[in-house]
């Protein structure tokens, strides 16, 4: 006779380690394809672990015999730049991409977009502006994960499951 493993137990008693796995799964997901994710998972022992990068539908072997338990897995998540390219040229330190930009449009010397100026023209300056905006979404995106939440939501769907047992 198999004796039945107390998961919700466990997970409570390992709830910092569990939240830390959660915040690096996250991290580990960025950039990655679209509808991969990573599981965080344990073992009886109150161990906890990011696998690796799965696809859609896939898990642990120990996971799928019922030896290990997947807390919860985490998505994909591919930044999508949202950088306001005229925006940035009027910062401070960027004000003369802007003075130079508006020059040549006043003088109908080009009719395109403050992206495609910066691109032409400063190429180099836009991939940093690029990078840093992606940066300043993964930390925002990092920053309103609540990973207690995401525990608790585990939890109560274990106890759940197991309700009528």
């Amino acid at each position: 006779m198999t004796t039945k493993i107390d998961w919700v137990k466990i997970m409570e008693e390992n709830r910092e380690a569990i939240e830390e796995k959660i915040l690096q799964a996250k991290k580990e997901t960025f950039e990655t394809m679209s509808g991969w994710h990573v599981d965080v998972e344990m073992n009886e022992q109150g161990e906890v672990w990011t696998g690796d990068m799965m696809s859609t539908g896939s898990q642990s072997m120990s996971s799928y015999k019922g030896e290990t338990f997947i807390i919860t897995s985490v998505k994909s998540w591919r930044t999508e730049c949202n950088l306001d390219v005229e925006q940035e040229m009027k910062y401070n330190d960027n004000q003369k991409y802007f003075n130079e930009y508006k020059t040549q449009q006043e003088e109908d010397i080009i009719n395109e977009s403050a992206y495609d100026f910066m691109y032409e023209n400063y190429p180099e300056i836009l991939k940093q502006w690029e990078e840093e905006q992606e940066e300043a979404e993964k930390d925002e995106e990092i920053n309103e994960l609540d990973t207690g939440e995401i525990l608790d939501r585990a939890i109560e769907e274990e106890r759940a499951y197991h309700q009528f047992d």
